[in-house]
């Protein structure tokens, strides 16, 4: 049963990590696509991820007001708001306070990583905080600096297909060590 379970996780994960890859070349992509345009796919591609937070919140046999079927409700009314208002100028000027907060709690779950939990592991510490460091910086330059400007669909797009990648083959290999 608990065997089970994590497999399913593993699964899920997986498909996050997809969705994160298809989310990020969407936003290197926001540069040659029209505001309207880019509304429309983000609308609908947040409105599948509600959807499937939602299902997996039921699949999982949890209340609606937990916080994946809250986060599910969520990404479903930004993704209408998407449509409806064309909101994709919006959520680019977000990606910035998204990228410093990533950033932070990056950097300060990278300690707690190394000092509180114990993890032995050097090089999750280092490869942590350089990632923290380096989307908190991405985000400060993004509001400070004019020749960043209009680029943050690009940087966030980037992050974003990293992000995807690393977790795909990090999953593929806990499935496939349980096998």
């Amino acid at each position: 049963m608990a065997e089970s379970k994590k497999q399913k996780q593993g699964y899920s994960n997986l498909i996050i990590a997809i969705i994160c890859i298809i989310v990020g070349i969407l936003f290197c992509c926001s540069l040659a696509i029209a505001l309207e345009t880019l509304s429309i796919i983000l609308g609908v591609i947040l409105i599948v991820l509600g959807a499937a937070a939602i299902v997996m919140t039921i699949v999982s046999k949890e209340s609606l007001l937990s916080i994946s079927g809250i986060f599910g409700a969520i990404f479903i009314g930004i993704g209408i708001a998407s449509i409806v208002l064309n909101y994709a100028a919006f959520v680019l000027t977000c990606i910035p306070f998204l990228l410093i907060s990533l950033g932070f709690f990056a950097m300060v779950d990278a300690f707690l990583l190394k000092f509180v939990r114990k993890e032995k592991s050097l090089l999750a510490f280092i490869l942590e905080l350089v990632i923290g460091a380096i989307c908190f910086t991405l985000g400060i330059l993004l509001l400070t600096v004019d020749e960043f400007y209009g680029y943050e669909g690009l940087i966030l797009g980037i992050a974003l297909i990293i992000f995807g990648v690393f977790s795909l083959v990090i999953e593929c290999m806990k499935l496939s060590k349980k096998k």
